[in-house]
């Protein structure tokens, strides 16, 4: 193999004809110069330099060996100059993925305003459930991501970015008879506390975003709906086991499920015409277009918290940037 130390000496010294100078370049000692010469000499079997006490010169070998010698350190610095770019530009990638509805929350917000002011990043965003955002974070195959918990186990072994709680919330035509008219129970809004980076632990302090009860509408006991046929997201979205742990915490441990699906506007659009009712997260859908439906807390009140999150340990500098940026805004 190549010894390009042993290169660049007997090129420095064929450039310079001599050998204190090429020792001052190189930084190093005249014998560490010519033991490098002569290493070189030996492994080639031809003398590359002409050395007597008045003069040096660069052999007839030498002269043949020099613009190749010249050439191997020229394609020596262009890769290593190739392979800092390469990881000066991965230093500026981020990959991110959230969970589909992350359009709802302020996650997206962060996402959107962190790619205008930061333009030299360049970001990539996909979506996914949390099971899977989490199983390619453990693979190194993404760099942050916003995920949902309904427990802190959920992210134990990562660095936890807390921002929202989302309660749940049963929707149901507004002329349902459980609708009541007027409201007897006081909203469940709870005013935001500043957010920092932490561990798994911090979900459980998540800050609950200011939230009011439908108007006209008070908050509901899921053991008053035990009765309804339920409309639910399926596995693949990672809400049906919750939904059904919380309706067994309620005394429904055998719900009469009519649909399983992943499509939020198939569901509303089924409550629509009377087909059953739907638990859901408050943050993950929208009624504008469904004037005729509302949306209710639950009492007792259940939260799932939503978080960015990453790897522990050291990170590009574009992940760090993200990450910074996002607890400022998450705080604020």
């Amino acid at each position: 193999m190549v010894d390009l130390a042993k290169i660049r000496s007997f090129v420095t010294v064929a450039e310079t004809l001599n050998y204190t100078e090429a020792a001052n370049r190189l930084f190093t000692s005249q014998a560490t110069i010519s033991k490098h010469i002569m290493a070189l000499e030996q492994e080639l079997g031809v003398k590359l330099i002409n050395r007597d006490h008045r003069s040096i010169e660069v052999s007839a070998a030498g002269r043949i060996a020099l613009p190749y010698a010249q050439q191997l350190l020229k394609t020596q610095e262009e890769m290593t100059a190739a392979l800092s770019a390469q990881r000066s530009e991965r230093q500026m990638r981020l990959s991110v993925r959230g969970i589909p509805t992350i359009s709802q929350y302020k996650a997206f917000t962060v996402i959107t305003e962190f790619s205008k002011q930061h333009p030299e990043i360049d970001p990539t965003f996909r979506e996914d459930e949390t099971d899977a955002l989490l199983a390619a974070l453990r693979k190194a195959e993404v760099d942050v991501v916003f995920a949902r918990f309904f427990d802190a186990d959920g992210a134990r072994d990562f660095e936890v970015l807390p921002g929202e709680a989302d309660r749940f919330v049963i929707v149901l035509p507004r002329e349902h008879h459980l609708v009541a008219a007027e409201t007897s129970e006081s909203p469940l809004g709870m005013s935001s506390e500043s957010t920092v980076s932490g561990t798994a632990a911090d979900l459980s302090e998540t800050p609950v975003p200011g939230t009011s009860a439908p108007e006209n509408s008070r908050p509901i006991r899921l053991a008053d709906v035990g009765g309804e046929n339920f409309l639910l997201l399926d596995d693949s979205t990672g809400m049906q086991k919750p939904v059904l742990r919380l309706l067994a915490e309620n005394g429904i441990s055998d719900p009469s499920v009519v649909y399983l699906g992943r499509r939020t506007d198939l569901i509303l659009g089924m409550i629509r015409r009377g087909m059953g009712v739907s638990v859901m997260m408050e943050g993950s859908f929208d009624l504008g277009d469904y004037p005729d439906l509302i949306s209710v807390p639950l009492t007792p009140a259940s939260y799932s918290h939503l978080a960015f999150v990453r790897r522990k340990g050291k990170h590009s500098a574009a992940n760090d940037l993200f990450w910074n940026f996002a607890r400022q805004r998450l705080s604020s």
